[in-house]
Formats: structure tokens, sequence, C-alpha cells
């Protein structure tokens, strides 16, 4: 019989990152460009007066998800402008309509539907938008539907308080 080597298998280096979803992995979301309010490139940096700004390559990505059928996303690039002389950013500012949370609740209550009205569970749920190009990981599913759930409580708690006046239980 031949010789049998045991020699340990190699190990897989693990990978660098957050492990978020960075803007670029939402490939099927709407994209939004935003100027800079004030600035443009070329025009004297504001703080030291001397430098002229330029835009730099990568812009300020910010992600926010919204419900529809089922969920879409919105990915908003503010310009992002750099003095060379005193090396300050200027970022714009995004708009006053765009939400301040990643997740608005149109997305969660989505999210409870897909689950508790239609009966897909959450791993089936993170394919779909996987394949539509909005990853959404199972576990943030999860994450968002609890925080929605909490708003539904006091209507949990007048259901009960009706069903309790009731006389005949079926």
């Amino acid at each position: 019989s031949p010789d049998v080597k045991n020699e340990p298998e190699p190990v897989k280096e693990k990978k660098k990152g957050h492990g978020r979803n960075g803007g670029n992995d939402y490939t099927g979301a709407k994209r939004r460009r935003v100027p800079h309010e004030s600035l443009k490139p070329g025009d004297h940096c504001p703080c030291c007066h001397r430098g002229k700004v330029y835009e730099l390559k990568d812009p300020g990505i910010c992600v926010f998800v919204k419900g529809q059928a089922p969920v879409t996303a919105e990915v908003w690039e503010s310009t992002r402008l750099r003095c060379p002389t005193c090396n300050e950013v200027f970022t714009a500012k995004l708009p006053e309509d765009v939400g301040k949370e990643k997740y608005d609740a149109t997305a969660g209550s989505m999210m409870a539907l897909m689950k508790y009205g239609c009966g897909f569970p959450f791993y089936r749920f993170e394919k779909l938008q996987e394949s539509l190009g909005i990853p959404l990981p199972a576990s943030t599913i999860w994450e968002v539907v609890a925080k929605v759930a909490g708003m539904a409580r006091p209507v949990l708690g007048e259901l009960v308080r009706l069903a309790a006046q009731g006389n005949v239980i079926f």
C-alpha cells in the first residue's frame, strides 16, 4: 500500500473586512449623485484659501433600504472634494428628504409581511433579495423585523382586550 502522509491541511486566510455589505454590493439599487452644495472642483479651499479643491475618486456612500415589492434600496453618492494644500475633505450633504435610518419603516413592515403574512422564511427572503441585487442577510432581516414588531405591541394589547370581552369562544 502507498505511504499515507499525515500532513496538516493548509489554513485558509480569513478575509479582511467588517462583514457588512458595502455600497457596491447593492447592484440592483438606484444610484443618485449628490453634488457639494457650495463647492465644485477648482474652487479655492474655504479653510486655507491657498489650495484649490479637487474631486476624490471615491464618493461618500450612504445606503438606505426601503420596502416595496418586496424590498429595494437607494445608494446616495455624495461628492467629496479635497484641498491638496491642507488636505481638508469637503463632503456634500444629503438632501433633507432622505431618511436618517438605513432601514425605512416600510422595509421592516414588508419583511414582516413576507415572513408572517406569506410564510416566506428569512433565509429564502435573503436569497430572493440577493438575486435582485439587494443583499439582505437573514440575521439583518430578523433585527429589522424585531424592531418594527415593537411598534405593533399596543395593537396586540387592544386585540387581546377585545377578545377578553367576547361571550363565545370557538
